[in-house]
């Protein structure tokens, strides 16, 4: 997941994606319910290897993802902030 603090940010990591042919979903601010439905489940079926979520998405939707890291620490990334915690599951 890719959290993103502006949208002049979130269109240059998408066009970065889009030029790598990665495969990523998108949640910004402008989504429908519709797109965020769809978008949400392609990344937690796996179908897509990134979700990119815009700093205003989350505080206008709130939408809270709880992911179960496959190492034993999870790893909390916002902007240059990096803070691991042995304590997730």
């Amino acid at each position: 997941m890719i959290f993103v603090p502006s949208y002049f940010d979130f269109v240059r990591v998408r066009k970065h994606l889009k030029a790598l042919e990665l495969s990523f979903a998108v949640l910004s601010e402008y989504s429908s319910n519709q797109d965020i439905s769809r978008a949400r489940q392609s990344f937690f079926a796996g179908d897509k290897a990134f979700l990119v979520m815009t700093e205003r998405f989350h505080f206008f939707r709130r939408y809270v993802c709880y992911l179960k890291s496959e190492s034993s620490d999870c790893v909390l990334m916002s902007g240059n902030l990096q803070i691991q915690d042995s304590w997730c599951p």
